[in-house]
């Protein structure tokens, strides 16, 4: 999987606006030599993406690049 750095992007994003705060969530299922993680981005303690992938930060990558489109899509 390509990683296309949205996580800085969300991470720079939200250091523009500072009352934004990002927690994370993320949960490991699966076989231990063949794991599935979830990651899921909270906004000021509300859900704004989830990834699903089979390693913790390119499930984070996903969560970040669907937080990123949903806070730019509504500053619009």
């Amino acid at each position: 999987m390509e990683t296309d750095g949205h996580r800085m992007r969300l991470n720079n994003l939200l250091q523009s606006r500072k009352t934004l705060q990002l927690t994370w969530q993320t949960t490991q299922s699966g076989l231990a030599h063949q794991p599935t993680w979830q990651a899921i981005a909270y906004i000021n303690g509300a859900e704004h993406g989830r990834g699903t992938a089979q390693t913790q930060g390119q499930a984070k990558e996903l969560a970040a690049r669907e937080t990123y489109n949903k806070l730019v899509s509504q500053s619009r």
